[in-house]
Parts: C-alpha cells; sequence; structure tokens
C-alpha cells in the first residue's frame, strides 16, 4: 500500500518547546522570570483547576526537553486531567497515541480508539487521522478500509496534511471503495505537500510521472 504512515508526528504535541521549564520541584528560583518560575506557576495553575496548566506541564514531561525529566507516566496522568476536568481534546488526542504506542501506559489499541474518538467528538482533525489508521490497519477494531477512508476524507477535508497524504495513497490504490483516480491522488497529495508533509514530495513527483507516461 502506498500510505505514508507518519500519524505520531502529528498528534498537536508541540507546545513543550514554548516553555523553557525545569522540574516544579525545584528550589524557589530568584528570578521572577525564569523557567523555574514559569514551572511553578503552571504547577500552581493545575492546584487552582486550569486544566490548559495540566497540558503543558504534561507536555514538559513528554518531551523531556530542556530540563524537565522525561517522565511519561507522569505525562499521562496530567494528560488525563486535562482530558476528564476540562473535555481537553489535544490532551485526549496524545492520550490515544501513548496508549496506542505503550509510551508510559500498558499498550492499547482499543483505548487508544477510545481516546482518538473523544478528541475527534471536540473537534480535533489529528484525531481523525488517527482513528483512520486504526481501521486502516485493523488495530483496536476489525480492519474497514471503508471506514478508514471516512476519516481520512473528513481529515484531509479539514486541512490535515497526514490525512491527505492516507487520502491520496487510496485514491492512487483504489481502495476503501474508492475508484482508482490519479488526478485526485495527486490534488490532495499536492495539498499535503504544500503543508510541508514528510514524503510528499517525493510521491508529487512520481504520480505526476506516472500520469505523464500515460499509465492508468
Amino acid at each position: 500500500m502506498a500510505t505514508l504512515r507518519n500519524h505520531a508526528a502529528r498528534i498537536g504535541l508541540g507546545l513543550a518547546g514554548l516553555f523553557l521549564a525545569v522540574h516544579p520541584a525545584m528550589a524557589q528560583p530568584t528570578d521572577p522570570n525564569s523557567a523555574e518560575t514559569l514551572a511553578n506557576r503552571l504547577g500552581q495553575a493545575i492546584d487552582a483547576g486550569d486544566v490548559s496548566a495540566a497540558f503543558r506541564i504534561a507536555e514538559m514531561y513528554r518531551s523531556g526537553e530542556n530540563q524537565v525529566p522525561r517522565d511519561l507516566a507522569r505525562a499521562v496522568s496530567l494528560y488525563k486531567a486535562a482530558a476528564r476536568l476540562g473535555n481537553h481534546p489535544m490532551a485526549m488526542n496524545a492520550l490515544g497515541i501513548l496508549h496506542e504506542q505503550g509510551w508510559g501506559v500498558k499498550a492499547s489499541q482499543a483505548l487508544a480508539l477510545q481516546w482518538y474518538s473523544k478528541a475527534d467528538a471536540l473537534g480535533n482533525m489529528d484525531a481523525l487521522n488517527n482513528r483512520g489508521y486504526l481501521h486502516d490497519e485493523g488495530l483496536g477494531t476489525r480492519r474497514d478500509p471503508a471506514r478508514a477512508r471516512e476519516f481520512y476524507t473528513r481529515g484531509a477535508e479539514a486541512g490535515n496534511a497526514g490525512a491527505q497524504m492516507n487520502l491520496s495513497a487510496y485514491y492512487f490504490e483504489g481502495l476503501g471503495g474508492l475508484r482508482r483516480d490519479l488526478a485526485k491522488a495527486l490534488d490532495w497529495v499536492k495539498k499535503a505537500d504544500n503543508q510541508g508533509e514528510p514524503g510528499a514530495a517525493g510521491k508529487v513527483t512520481a504520480i505526476t510521472k506516472i500520469m505523464k507516461s500515460g499509465k492508468k
């Protein structure tokens, strides 16, 4: 199959780099603008019920960047706090990935699918591509290319580059009830390429070459 399965890179977990944070348990800093101060303030915000702060701290523990010790189990706990207390769709999608991969928690594709479904219900477009992938591969559910195509289509139309790549592959191969259509395959992969999706440029070249050769 010609799909690009790069869904894990598109889970919306890129905020950690915006916060130069350290472990909240470190000594109270003297500099009010320091990373330690920011981490402490986020910790206080969590105590006050700020679910966005819980998500930010989860990002820090997930990435292990800067001086924050990487702790996936703690990240899972904080993502759950954001998801369950604040209906945070990015946290839900993150939990889907962590359960799918078995990072910081026992691997469970069935639970991953549940979290992706919750994130999708709240409008997270990354979750659409991830749901499509699980149905595509039969992970946590029976393999259902037609169902996968539905999620890829919704994700692609919402602007998710990974879903655009996968929908392009479905048109290229004629999968999920679609007729093989190189023009549509090219159109969708170009959209993914315009967003800088890894591998898309090469597929644009390959499909264009096939079309110019006159092959169907």
